[in-house]
């Protein structure tokens, strides 16, 4: 599946729940999965960037911090449940702010500050019924939990990055680095989205 990315206005429609499961969905997990697997740097990917307006996404990512093989794991209307107050730009308030990046806004990097945990209500497929699960989701996990999240309600890394004044980062192809850039230029570079 083709990945729709900015300036496409698709990318802001909120997603609507699943309420049954059908060959529909089974053909939306599917695709999250192929499409998500032949990506070289996505860990993520929400059904509205490939132009589904369903409340599900996909990670790739390790089952826990000790593990480094990474296992496709999909959420059926998930929701976050519980969360602390305070959000950070690492795993903690001391660590160095990560960078977070978007497969539907190529090229474009910028820190962003999430919770560093959070308790998640969502839904698996399961024998043909759709089966709720509860799980604690911690530093990365969480911050990918959250991006793809975001993407459900049709909100984009961006929109927290400039309304918390963080610095955006382009990816210089050619120079394989990162340089400064101001919201005007992502304007510029992408277009109003």
């Amino acid at each position: 599946m083709k990945i729709v990315t900015v300036p496409n206005l698709n990318l802001r429609e909120p997603s609507q729940p699943v309420s049954r499961p059908d060959r529909h969905l089974k053909r939306l997990l599917t695709d999250l999965q192929n499409t998500l697997m032949h990506s070289d740097i996505g860990v993520g990917l929400a059904a509205p960037q490939i132009d589904v307006h369903l409340r599900v996404f996909a990670v790739n990512l390790p089952k826990n911090a000790n593990e480094k093989i990474p296992v496709y794991h999909y959420f059926i209307n998930p929701s976050i449940t519980n969360h602390p107050q305070e959000k950070n730009f690492g795993a903690s308030p001391k660590d160095k702010a990560e960078l977070e990046g978007c497969l539907s806004i190529p090229h474009i990097y910028a820190p962003v500050a999430r919770w560093p945990w959070i308790d998640v209500t969502y839904q698996r497929l399961e024998n043909g019924q759709l089966v709720t699960y509860h799980e604690h989701f911690t530093n990365f996990a969480s911050r990918v939990f959250q991006h793809e999240f975001d993407h459900l309600d049709g909100i984009l890394f961006t929109d927290h990055a400039l309304s918390q004044g963080t610095q955006l980062y382009h990816e210089v192809a050619d120079q394989d680095q990162l340089q400064k850039i101001t919201p005007q230029d992502l304007i510029d570079l992408y277009g109003e989205f």
